[in-house]
C-alpha cells in the first residue's frame, strides 16, 4: 500500500514544479553578439597598445611627423632639392600643423622644406584640375613661405594645372610645362544643389524658422530669389578678382591682361608660354636644371618628405580598430552628405562639361 501511495503522489508533486524556461533564439543571439563585442573590444585595446609600442620601436612617429627620403644622391657637401608632388583634386581643411586632405599633406611638406636648412630649392610637381578655393589659397601661401625662406620654387606641370592648380603655382619663381600640358581655367565657381522638386514629389516640405530673410540663402529646399542670386554673384566676383590679382602678381603680368585670360578657358603649353602663364616648355629634367641654376647648385641630392611607417594608423582602419562604431560612421557620413547638399561651396576647379 505504501508503494502505491508513493507512486500516486509523484505525478502530483511533479505538477507542482515550475516548468523549465527555454532560452529563446533572440536571447542566444544577443548573448553571442554582446560576447563578440566584448571580445573584439578587449582584443582591439590589447593589440592597439602593443602596436603603439611596436610602432614607436620602428620609429613611426605618426602622421604629424615626416621623414626625409633620398631619391638621388649628389655631392654631400652641396644642398638638397625637395620634390613635392601635388596630384589630383585639391581638397582638405585645417593647416600644416593639424588638418586633412591635400591641404594638410602639401602645406606641411612645403613648410618642412622652408624650415629644413639643407633644402636649397623646391620642385613643385603639379598635376591638378584645382579644387577648393580655400585649400588652394593656403597652399599658395605656403609656396610664398618657401620663397620667403630664400629658396626658389620651380613648378613642373606634366599634364594639367587648371584653376586651383594654377592658383597654387602662380607665385613660383619658374614654371615649366610639358609640351602636352594644359594650363589656365582662371576663375571660381559655386555649386548650388537643388532638391526642391524631389522633395515636392515625395511630399516633404522644409520650412525654416529664421531670424533674417537671407539666413537660409542657398538652401537646396527652395528656389533662389533674384536678389540672392546677385548676392552670390558679387561674392564670386570678389574671389575671382583675388585669383586674377594673385596670378598677375606671381606671373608679373598686368591685371587687365590676366583678366582677359580669365574666361575659364584652358590653354596649351605654347599658348600658356605666349600669354606668360608659364616660363618654359620642357620636361622634368628641365625643371631640375632650372632649380639647380636658381639655387646655385651643381650636384645636389634630391629628396622627398614622406610619411613614416605607421602600423597603428593601419590598424585603426580595421573594423575593430576604430574608436567609432559602424553606426556612428554611417551617421557622420550621412551628415556630411547633408552638409554638402545644404551649403554651397566655392571652388577653383576646372569642370569638364
Amino acid at each position: 500500500m505504501e508503494n502505491l501511495n508513493e507512486e500516486k503522489s509523484r505525478p502530483a508533486a511533479a505538477a507542482l514544479q515550475p516548468p523549465r524556461r527555454k532560452t529563446s533564439g533572440v536571447m542566444i543571439f544577443l548573448i553571442v553578439v554582446v560576447s563578440l563585442v566584448v571580445i573584439f573590444g578587449v582584443f582591439g585595446l590589447i593589440v592597439k597598445s602593443s602596436l603603439s609600442e611596436f610602432n614607436a620601436s620602428l620609429g613611426g612617429g605618426g602622421k604629424d611627423n615626416l621623414i626625409v627620403s633620398t631619391m638621388t644622391k649628389g655631392d654631400p657637401k652641396e644642398g638638397k632639392i625637395a620634390l613635392i608632388p601635388l596630384t589630383g583634386v585639391i581638397r582638405g581643411s585645417g593647416s600644416e600643423i593639424k588638418g586633412e586632405g591635400t591641404l594638410y599633406d602639401i602645406s606641411r611638406r612645403l613648410r618642412a622644406a622652408a624650415q629644413n636648412e639643407d633644402v636649397k630649392a623646391v620642385i613643385f610637381q603639379v598635376n591638378s584640375p584645382g579644387g577648393g578655393l580655400t585649400a588652394s589659397d593656403v597652399i599658395h601661401h605656403e609656396v610664398t613661405q618657401v620663397q620667403a625662406a630664400g629658396k626658389p620654387v620651380v613648378v613642373w606641370v606634366g599634364d594639367l594645372a587648371a584653376s586651383g592648380g594654377l592658383y597654387v603655382s602662380a607665385s613660383a619663381d619658374w614654371i615649366v610645362g610639358s609640351p602636352t600640358a594644359l594650363v589656365g581655367s582662371i576663375g571660381v565657381i559655386m555649386h548650388h544643389m537643388m532638391i526642391k522638386e524631389m522633395m515636392d514629389k515625395i511630399g516633404v516640405k522644409i520650412e525654416p524658422i529664421k531670424s533674417t530673410s537671407m539666413k537660409d540663402i542657398g538652401s537646396p529646399f527652395r528656389d533662389m530669389t533674384p536678389e540672392e542670386r546677385q548676392y552670390f554673384a558679387d561674392l564670386i566676383n570678389d574671389f575671382h578678382e583675388r585669383f586674377v590679382s594673385l596670378v598677375a602678381e606671381g606671373r608679373k603680368l598686368e591685371v587687365e591682361k590676366v583678366r582677359e585670360l580669365a574666361s575659364g578657358k584652358i590653354y596649351t603649353a605654347q599658348q600658356s608660354l605666349d600669354y606668360g602663364l608659364i616660363d618654359q616648355i620642357g620636361y622634368f629634367d628641365d625643371a631640375v636644371a632650372k632649380a639647380k641654376e636658381l639655387a646655385g647648385l651643381k650636384n645636389p641630392t634630391m629628396i622627398q618628405f614622406k610619411e613614416p611607417f605607421d602600423i597603428e594608423a593601419m590598424f585603426k582602419k580595421m573594423p575593430f580598430g576604430s574608436s567609432a562604431g559602424g553606426a556612428e560612421w554611417m551617421k557622420n557620413a550621412a551628415q556630411a552628405v547633408m552638409d554638402i547638399a545644404s551649403t554651397p561651396a566655392v571652388d577653383a576647379i576646372w569642370i569638364e562639361q
